[in-house]
């Protein structure tokens, strides 16, 4: 009996620092800048390309605009991309959408989240 009360307890005890471990402020990251948001949507770019999602030329392009949005889930950065090499005239801009701390949302041509 005695073996068994140390076991509960041990288990119990191990369970307890799991939970202290599982704390709420793992969304404290800072927001990123107009030029962080720049760097990150350049990343994006790349990783597309990379991905095969987007031809290579759009690996030159830079920045046209960038802007930030308020949404019903917080405010999202969209950086814009204009392609004059791309040959469908309604994909020659891309948007890229980030969070406030620069985490990758999406990307479209039409510019809508």
């Amino acid at each position: 009996m005695k073996l068994w009360k140390q076991t509960l307890i041990g288990t119990l005890l191990a369970l307890s620092t799991l939970a202290a471990h599982a704390h709420g402020n793992h969304g404290d990251e800072e927001p990123i800048s107009k030029d962080g948001a720049s760097a990150r949507g350049n990343k994006v770019i790349e990783m597309l390309v990379d991905s095969k999602k987007l031809q290579l030329s759009w690996k030159m392009t830079s920045a046209k605009e960038i802007s930030s949005r308020d949404t019903p889930n917080g405010p999202v950065w969209v950086v814009s991309y204009q392609n004059p090499a791309e040959s469908d005239t309604a994909k020659r801009t891309l948007y890229i959408f980030l969070d406030d701390v620069g985490n990758y949302l999406g990307a479209n041509h039409t510019g809508t989240l």
